[in-house]
């Protein structure tokens, strides 16, 4: 696997040294380089918001899908990417389906967000730097998250709602794409994005640089 994703960077930052008008320090290309999680009927993947791929120089970051590789077995098949809407935080460390979070009483479920998209919310773990997608069941009393599937969560955990935003068609196929901007993300958020399919969806390889918002 750490083989693979060193391909997929080295084929990234070739891309992008076509593209750089200004010399770039090694430190600071800021080169994130990823499979999908799962194969089969789903396959996600995130462009992390923070972390070692993201310079310190561009923060907040701005995601930029430079490569994609993808394979899906249905003819509906497409790359869905996802817009991550105003995160709340874990105050409460748990083990189980709910999430504690700080919203507040006062805010309704859709007033925060939580309602939409079927309920796909994104997880992301300060500790360890992972992500979890996961369908969200229930908002309860405004500061309890509900999923389907359990996950464990520690205090200053941050957790996004998620709505579909584009969406890359593939078809019975599999659809490679690179060049400068395939798709773009939004400043200091994560970029999620995935495919499903009937038995055979994969995100096979995936690439991208981080941009200072102004640039």
């Amino acid at each position: 696997m750490k083989k693979t994703l060193n391909i997929l960077a080295a084929a990234c930052l070739a891309v992008a040294s076509f593209l750089i008008t200004e010399p770039v320090h090694a430190a600071d290309t800021g080169i994130w380089a990823g499979v999908g999680n799962g194969t089969g009927t789903l396959s996600w993947a995130v462009v992390p918001h923070t972390g070692k791929a993201v310079p310190a120089s561009v923060t907040p970051a701005l995601p930029v899908l430079t490569y994609i590789n993808a394979t899906s077995d249905t003819a509906a098949g497409k790359v869905q990417f996802y817009t991550a809407g105003k995160p709340c935080f874990v105050n409460n460390t748990n083990l189980g389906t709910t999430a504690y979070v700080n919203i507040t009483n006062s805010m309704t479920q859709a007033a925060s967000g939580f309602n939409t998209n079927g309920g796909i919310i994104l997880i992301y773990h300060k500790a360890t730097g992972l992500f979890d997608r996961r369908i969200l069941g229930a908002a309860v009393s405004g500061t309890n998250l509900v999923t389907t599937v359990a996950t464990t969560n520690a205090l200053q955990d941050v957790i996004w709602p998620l709505t579909t935003s584009g969406n890359i068609p593939v078809g019975v196929a599999t659809k490679e794409l690179n060049g400068p901007g395939i798709y773009a993300g939004e400043p200091g958020k994560p970029l999620v994005f995935e495919i499903t399919g009937g038995t055979n969806s994969s995100i096979n390889g995936a690439c991208a640089r981080f941009f200072s918002a102004g640039q």
